[in-house]
């Protein structure tokens, strides 16, 4: 059952960008049903997404297939263009991109991604047939310039307690970054 209260924030969102295993996938079908209830085009990715894309379509507007760092900024764009495409995958990635590590133009940053992969190569591993076996990282130095960038916690302070509560306080500081600009 999907609470609605989970949901006050949603007119802020242009786009739901949901990533699910196998064990949530039904968890993360109900959220993309509200978020499309709502008229925010859905697109969805990870694991299960990526084993079973036809499945997840029927969920979503569109589901990104494979690694989805080079993906998301052609999703983004064709959005805005208005042609969003059902279905859009991509190969192993040779590096991490910059606009995936977390760090935001307005210098506001909430994480931080070093590498990507494995490095191990089990014959087992479900994760390795479905994004394939590869294992890269980032130079030490600039991983270590974005984490000195983390803010955190993030949400500007209002006494939130409950879950509700601190969603429309992280929802309040990305209304005052865009139009105030600058780190919240």
């Amino acid at each position: 059952m999907v609470r609605t209260w989970g949901f006050v924030w949603l007119a802020c969102l242009a786009i739901g960008c949901i990533t699910t295993l196998t064990v949530n996938a039904h968890r993360a079908y109900n959220i993309a049903r509200e978020f499309r209830k709502r008229g925010i085009k859905v697109v969805m990715g990870g694991p299960h997404v990526s084993a079973l894309p036809d499945e997840a379509r029927q969920h979503c507007d569109a589901v990104a297939i494979g690694n989805g760092e080079a993906t998301m900024s052609r999703i983004v764009a064709d959005l805005e263009a208005g042609c969003l495409q059902a279905s859009y995958s991509n190969a192993e990635p040779s590096q991490i991109p910059e606009h995936v590590t977390g760090y935001s133009s307005s210098g506001w940053q909430t994480s931080v991604m070093a590498s990507r992969g494995c490095e191990l190569s089990c014959d087992f591993c479900s994760m390795q047939n479905i994004f394939g076996k590869f294992y890269i990282q980032r130079d030490p130095a600039s991983t270590i310039e974005d984490v000195r960038r983390v803010k955190t916690p993030i949400g500007l302070d209002i006494g939130a307690d409950t879950p509700a509560e601190i969603a429309v306080s992280v929802v309040a500081e990305l209304i005052k970054v865009r139009r105030l600009g600058g780190a919240g």
